[in-house]
């Protein structure tokens, strides 16, 4: 749920590009670890 503002944040900035890679990758980072620990739980 704290993850909401700062996609909300990302959001009007994506357009502009180098943001949307740097917010993309984190993005991915975040999702694998929620998966992993998905996984393990």
């Amino acid at each position: 749920q704290m993850q909401t503002p700062s996609d909300a944040d990302r959001s009007p900035r994506s357009p502009r590009g180098p943001l949307t890679a740097a917010g993309g990758q984190r993005k991915i980072a975040i999702a694998v670890d929620l998966s992993d620990e998905s996984a393990y739980a």
